[in-house]
């Protein structure tokens, strides 16, 4: 998603998110909670898998604030601490 997205969109960077908020959608292979957050910019895309325990309302913000924050760390350092 973030590859596509930043292609459509003629951007450099992009972030993108997928997950179960909740509080229904859970299935064994996919709990709640689980998010998966992708970063695309010129020199490649990567993506990082979070599980969050928080409500619907808990699992957005965090799902955002781990993506803002991997944003702020890439755009900072150059890194993309990598997750799997």
């Amino acid at each position: 998603m973030a590859q596509g997205g930043r292609k459509i969109l003629a951007v450099d960077i992009c972030l993108a998110d997928t997950g179960i908020a909740g509080p229904s959608g859970a299935t064994l292979e996919k709990p709640l909670g689980l998010f998966y957050i992708g970063l695309s910019h010129q020199a490649g895309t990567h993506s990082q898998k979070h599980s969050f325990r928080g409500n619907r309302e808990q699992n957005k913000l965090d799902a955002a604030k781990a993506a803002l924050g991997w944003l702020k760390e890439y755009l900072n350092m150059g890194d993309l601490g990598e997750k799997s």
